[in-house]
């Protein structure tokens, strides 16, 4: 990669890098290409280390407190981390996953499920914000590491930006697999989430909501999603949505060692002053970025893979910033074979979704992901954006008052997908009020038991994704 293949930041006011699944034991060089892109923040969405992986062997292990505390010490001694979060002006956030709870798709039985919460509050204390609760005794408890956090950016016209990023804990409350309407977040994190939502909604220009796994896909097979409890996925959506009809909101998530667009349609019911009711759909996007230091790689790219622990520094050009010019072929088990079988399977059973590009909205080779806010490219560039997505969250019938352009960089920095998004400026419009087919409906009134899901379609073949193939 030559210094030109870095993607100048532009009018940008925020570059928000953000990723998942990463592995201290296979070497630190993606965060010094991350550095190169000069983000002002870090999202990391789970999988910040592999406790229940042999750090020689790369087989399974059984985890205890101790090697998750090593672990945890482990990444965060690694100089290429340590450069890259010294120089983030926004500071990074973290949640955990499965792998840095302790077990592979570990649950709130999880024997270490305490010591694994202390763990991660003690090593990520300065970059989360814990939420207690009180016990019987007045005590301060805490029963996740879920957390929020708001951000104002001043933009060139003068205006403060407001974002607020929200990050979930799917897994200290999550109940065991198979169990009869399950749940993933515990009665005290749905509560709180919705109180933030609520609140970020009424207060922020934009919401980043972040799962550690998959929140649309419902044709997954190996992969967790939210899907495994549709009730639960069903509420969550039903809280995005509500937050949508307010602000613009978009889901993050990782865990599936790919990079992937996924897109639902759902449709809110909104009542009038005088009990009349329309029905509003709403495009909820998705954006998945898993793939730190070993990814889920497809059978054409197994040539291509590297493994980011056998690329030795003597091994590159000297005369490039680029950390991954020169690469070994993978020494890595790529699975790739599987994922072959398994994107086939989800194309016979979902044969409405077929992708016709195949490969075009899922990335599968190293990665990070962007978010890059910046002002509204307007005129021309409107003919860019995604025109349903547009056409269906633009309430306000506005021009757009900033652009969101979304990014997958690989491991040689090329962009491999991208799309622009307009953000809609909700907080020029008269506070809460909508006003849809003649009729203006009061947002600040709406409630949970106002807001029906209809219908949802994971929307895996997009033809207005700018997609750049997977080598």
């Amino acid at each position: 990669m030559s210094s030109s293949s870095v993607i100048s930041k532009n009018n940008s006011w925020q570059r928000i890098a953000f990723g998942s699944c990463f592995n201290p034991n296979r070497g630190d060089d993606i965060w010094d290409l991350i550095a190169q892109f000069a983000p002002n923040q870090l999202l990391l969405l789970g999988d910040q280390i592999y406790a229940d992986f042999h750090p020689k062997t790369g087989f399974w292990q059984k985890s205890t407190p101790e090697i998750i505390r090593k672990e945890y010490e482990k990444f965060f001694k690694l100089p290429g981390w340590k450069s890259l979060a010294e120089k983030l002006s926004h500071g990074w956030i973290s949640t955990y996953d499965d792998h840095d709870y302790g077990n592979n798709n570990a649950d709130k039985t999880w024997k270490y499920r305490k010591e694994a919460m202390d763990a991660f509050r003690e090593f990520n204390k300065d970059h989360f914000t814990p939420v207690p609760f009180l016990d019987e005794n007045g005590q301060e408890i805490f029963d996740g590491v879920y957390s929020s956090k708001d951000f104002i950016v001043p933009t060139p016209e003068g205006h403060d930006f407001r974002y607020t990023v929200i990050l979930l804990d799917s897994r200290s409350n999550k109940d065991p697999k198979g169990t009869t309407n399950g749940d993933f977040l515990g009665s005290r994190q749905w509560e709180w989430l919705a109180s933030e939502l609520d609140r970020a909604s009424k207060a922020s220009n934009l919401i980043l909501l972040g799962s550690s796994i998959q929140v649309i896909p419902n044709e997954k097979l190996l992969e967790e999603t939210w899907n495994e409890f549709p009730a639960a996925r069903q509420r969550l959506l039903e809280l995005v949505t509500k937050a949508s009809l307010r602000t613009n909101i978009f889901l993050l998530s990782g865990d599936i060692h790919s990079a992937e667009l996924s897109q639902a349609t759902c449709y809110a019911t909104l009542r009038g002053p005088d009990s009349e009711t329309v029905v509003v759909p709403r495009r909820l996007m998705e954006f998945t970025s898993s793939g730190l230091s070993h990814t889920f790689a497809n059978r054409m790219d197994v040539q291509k893979i590297h493994d980011v622990a056998k690329l030795k520094k003597s091994q590159r050009q000297s005369t490039t910033p680029a950390p991954y010019t020169n690469y070994l072929p993978s020494l890595i088990n790529s699975r790739g074979y599987l994922s072959d079988v398994l994107f086939n399977v989800y194309q016979i059973s979902n044969p409405s979704n077929h992708r016709a590009n195949r490969y075009s909205d899922i990335y599968t080779n190293l990665h990070f992901s962007t978010l890059d806010i910046q002002s509204s490219s307007g005129g021309n560039a409107a003919a860019s954006y995604d025109a349903s997505f547009r056409d269906m969250n633009d309430l306000w019938h506005t021009s757009p008052a900033a652009d969101m352009e979304w990014r997958t960089i690989n491991f040689d920095g090329k962009t491999v997908q991208f799309k622009r998004l307009p953000l809609f400026d909700t907080f020029h419009q008269p506070q809460g009020v909508v006003t849809y087919n003649g009729s203006q409906f009061d947002l600040n009134r709406l409630t949970v038991a106002d807001l029906t899901l209809l219908f949802h379609i994971a929307t895996l073949q997009d033809p207005n994704l700018q997609g750049y193939g997977t080598g």
